[in-house]
């Protein structure tokens, strides 16, 4: 991608991309032992960031750009049950569903064609309000917080 001739929504669709693929790699170095060790007292093991990161993708591009409810998606109410780990949830297991959240995400993006990145977004609550134009860019935001 040519950075000086890109076009605003381009720019931001390889930034998010590219802090997908650095989520995406964090849990590759990792036993399953070390991925569940606590180094401080919250919620942030890298499979808890990881699985975190699987619910803001399918907020943001299945439920508010691609309209799917959030009861269909089983997304949970609070954010900090997506840090959640379950006795199931492996180091492949997460990272896998955060790649198949990602691997969906650019048919929802399609979902609101065009380079404008002010379409309007439903809140979980109405009325349907018009989306500032770096909001697109919260993602990407906090992916590049949570991966270091």
């Amino acid at each position: 991608m040519d950075i000086l001739r890109a076009d605003e929504r381009t720019l931001l669709e390889g930034m998010v991309d590219r802090q997908r693929d650095e989520i995406a790699s964090l849990l590759e170095p990792l036993s399953e032992d070390e991925a569940r060790a606590r180094l401080v007292p919250s919620l942030t093991t890298p499979p808890g960031l990881v699985k975190h990161a699987t619910f803001v993708e399918r907020v943001w591009f299945h439920h508010r750009v691609a309209g799917v409810p959030r009861a269909e998606l089983g997304l949970p109410d609070e954010v900090d049950d997506s840090f959640q780990l379950v006795e199931e949830d492996t180091v492949e297991t997460v990272r896998a569903a955060y790649v198949d959240a990602c691997a969906l995400a650019p048919d929802r993006r399609r979902a609101r064609p065009g380079p404008n990145l002010r379409p309007a977004f439903r809140r979980r609550d109405p009325p349907v309000h018009p989306c500032p134009p770096r909001a697109g860019t919260r993602p990407a935001r906090g992916a590049r917080r949570h991966s270091g």
